[in-house]
């Protein structure tokens, strides 16, 4: 019996916790990039319609939400004119809408959805495609809600979870 306790001392249970300590580390490693870092990214973007460039320095210390989008992208349209409809309770908030398409198409969708009018809403293109790798972006419109200190609050799926959360 002694023999049987030792060898579980000495070689199994040493092989058991490696194996744990194994998977617990892989979880940190297999997490995306925006929640392993919580607050907002550096970025540049170039800022639709004006070409200037703007860059996360230039950000409100408001609650801002992020939304990397397609200016061709039906489910995109759909979801600013959901957030648009909801612009009052935009004031002291900011929506930062990326992506990555060329200026010309986002320009489209700027004067479309009319966001030149919304002075809260900046839209601007990812010409490094920084955003979609640090998002890991799997759909479109994908939302990331930052409170007024620049942290994380969710990813929410919905417009409406992001104007809920915003609401904190």
């Amino acid at each position: 019996m002694r023999t049987f306790t030792s060898v579980v001392f000495r070689f199994i249970l040493p092989v058991l916790l490696l194996i744990m300590n194994e998977a617990y580390s892989q979880d940190s490693a297999s997490m995306p990039v925006f929640k392993r870092f919580p607050s907002i990214p550096k970025f540049t973007l170039i800022k639709c319609p004006d070409n200037s460039v703007v860059t996360r320095d230039d950000l409100k210390k408001d609650p801002t939400l992020v939304i990397y989008f397609s200016p061709t992208c039906e489910h995109c349209k759909k979801a600013t004119a959901e957030l648009l409809a909801h612009k009052d309770e935009l004031k002291k908030k900011q929506v930062l809408m990326v992506s990555t398409l060329p200026m010309n198409q986002i320009s489209d969708f700027y004067y479309e959805m009319h966001l030149q009018a919304e002075p809260e809403v900046i839209v601007g293109m990812d010409a490094k495609y920084f955003f979609p790798v640090f998002y890991q972006v799997q759909q479109l419109p994908a939302l990331f809600v930052y409170d007024k200190k620049g942290q994380l609050l969710s990813h929410p799926a919905t417009i409406a979870e992001a104007l809920k959360t915003l609401k904190l």
